[in-house]
C-alpha cells in the first residue's frame, strides 16, 4: 500500500510541479532568459503557456483513472493478505519476499514521509509566509470543506459569509450608483456567483432570464462580474455535477454558465494556463455529443476575439470595442502562471478588463 500511495504521489507531483514553478515565477524567468532566437516574448510565452495548460488538463483528465487503478490494485493486495492469513500455500510462500522488499525498499520511504510530515507541521507557518504557493493544494481542500459544511446549524460558514456579503450589497444599493463591478478571485468567485444566483431567484427555483439580484426588496444596480482563477467548472462542477449542473449546462454549441444564471449584466472571466484551482468557464460542446450537460475538462475555447483555444489571449489586444459590446460573457487566458499574482502590476490585461467593466 505504501508503494501504491507513493506512485499516486509521484503522479500528483509530476502533474502539479510545473504549475508550482509558474506560481513561483520560475518559468517566466526561464522564458525571458531563453529569448533571443528572433521570436517575440509574447510568442514564446504563449507557446509555453499552452503547453503548461495542456499538461495540467491532461493530468486532471487522468487523475480519476490513476486513482481507480491504485484503489483496484490495493483491493487485490488486501485480498492477497487475506489469503495468506487463511493459509493458502501460494500466498503464504510470497510472505518472505514481500517482507524483505518492505524492509529494504519501503522502510526508508515511510521514514522519509514521516519526517517530511513532521517538518511541515513544525515549519508550516514559515512555509505559508515565504512560499505560499506550496500551501495551495491544502488551502483548496479547506476552502471546499468550509463551503459545504452545514454543522453546527447555528454557525454555518457559508451562511455567515452570504449574510455579510448581502448586507454589503444592500449598503451599496443605497448609494444610487449607475452600476456595480465585482472583482472576485478563487473561492470568492464561487461565493459571488452563488450568492447572486440566489438573490435573483425566489429562493426555491433557478432565476428566470432577465431577473436581477435584490436584497430586502431593493433591486441592486446592474452588476458586472470579473472572476479570476474561478473553480466553478473544473473543481465544483467536475466533482459535484448535480449541484452545479448550471455551470456546465449546454447552450447551443457552447457549454458553461450564462450571465443570466446569476443575474449580472456582464460576466468576464480570466485565468492563467497553469492555474490548478480554476481556469475556463466556457468551451465548445462537441457537435456529436448528445449529452445535454457539458464536460468540465473540454478545453476547446470559443474562437471569439482571435482565441483559437482555451489557452490563448485576445488577438489583437485590446479587442474590438464594438464586438465586445455585443456579448455578455467574455473569457481570456492571461498566459503563463498559476493561482496567484492575478492582481499584480504586470497583469495589464486584468487592469484592462476592470477598466472595461467600470466604463460599463
Amino acid at each position: 500500500m505504501a508503494a501504491l500511495l507513493l506512485c499516486l504521489l509521484v503522479f500528483l507531483v509530476a502533474m502539479f510541479v510545473p504549475s508550482i514553478l509558474a506560481e513561483l515565477k520560475l518559468l517566466v524567468a526561464r522564458t525571458r532568459q531563453r529569448l533571443g532566437s528572433g521570436r517575440s516574448a509574447g510568442a514564446a510565452d504563449g507557446g509555453r503557456a499552452r503547453r503548461l495548460g495542456q499538461w495540467l488538463t491532461s493530468g486532471f483528465r487522468s487523475l480519476d483513472g490513476v486513482t481507480h487503478l491504485v484503489f483496484g490494485v490495493g483491493v487485490l493486495l488486501g485480498l492477497a493478505v487475506a489469503f495468506a492469513y487463511a493459509g493458502v500455500p501460494f500466498f503464504v510462500g510470497l510472505e518472505p519476499t514481500v517482507r524483505s522488499v518492505s524492509q529494504e525498499l519501503l522502510k526508508p520511504f515511510v521514514i522519509g514521509a514521516t519526517g517530511i510530515t513532521a517538518s511541515l507541521v513544525v515549519f508550516g507557518g514559515l512555509l505559508s509566509k515565504y512560499l505560499p504557493g506550496l500551501r495551495g493544494p491544502l488551502d483548496i481542500a479547506l476552502d471546499v470543506d468550509n463551503h459545504f459544511r452545514e454543522f453546527p446549524r447555528s454557525n454555518i460558514p457559508r451562511a455567515r459569509i452570504f449574510s455579510r456579503y448581502a448586507a454589503l450589497l444592500h449598503h451599496v444599493a443605497q448609494g444610487h450608483y449607475d452600476h456595480v463591478v465585482i472583482v472576485a478571485h478563487s473561492q470568492g468567485t464561487v461565493i459571488s456567483a452563488e450568492l447572486l444566483r440566489f438573490l435573483c431567484s425566489d429562493g426555491r427555483h433557478a432565476p428566470v432570464a432577465g431577473a436581477r439580484p435584490s436584497v430586502r426588496g431593493r433591486v441592486l444596480p446592474p452588476i458586472a462580474l470579473l472572476t479570476l482563477g474561478c473553480p466553478l467548472r473544473q473543481l465544483y462542477a467536475a466533482r459535484f455535477p448535480t449541484l452545479y449542473r448550471w455551470v456546465i449546462a449546454r447552450h447551443g454549441p457552447v457549454s458553461g454558465p450564462t450571465a443570466d444564471d446569476i443575474g449580472v449584466a456582464r460576466w468576464f472571466n480570466a485565468f492563467c494556463s497553469g492555474d490548478y484551482v480554476g481556469r475556463w468557464l466556457w468551451s465548445e460542446h462537441p457537435s456529436d455529443d448528445e449529452d445535454p450537460v457539458g464536460h468540465p475538462m473540454i478545453d476547446r475555447g470559443s474562437a471569439m476575439f482571435g482565441r483559437d483555444d482555451a489557452y490563448a489571449g485576445f488577438m489583437p489586444m485590446p479587442p474590438s470595442a464594438h464586438a465586445l459590446a455585443n456579448v455578455k460573457e467574455v473569457e481570456v487566458c492571461l498566459g503563463l502562471g498559476a493561482h496567484t499574482h492575478y492582481l499584480e502590476r504586470e497583469q495589464t490585461t486584468v487592469a484592462w478588463l476592470i477598466d472595461e467593466l467600470v466604463r460599463g
